[in-house]
């Protein structure tokens, strides 16, 4: 999951598609990848802002701009 918003926006937009009956041919989503988040980032009750901006450790392939990781970053928004 990403930094950005714990994946709340995604859940708001998914709500509003739905309530709207909004087509997806009508419809350009956008999300940022960049920082990801997992349980040890939220781990000490705050968000470590270190760990979601390093590619090592449970972060790996989780945080950054590579191709996996937009791919992985859009599926799960998508899903969200």
């Amino acid at each position: 999951m990403d930094l950005y918003s714990v994946g709340k926006s995604e859940d708001i937009i998914g709500k509003a598609i739905k309530k709207f009956n909004i087509p997806r041919s009508q419809l350009v989503i956008m999300t940022k990848c960049f920082f990801g988040i997992e349980p040890a980032v939220l781990a000490s009750g705050h968000v470590d802002l270190q760990m979601p901006m390093t590619n090592d450790g449970p972060m790996v392939n989780r945080v950054g701009l590579s191709r996996k990781r937009i791919f992985d970053a859009v599926d799960a928004s998508v899903e969200r």
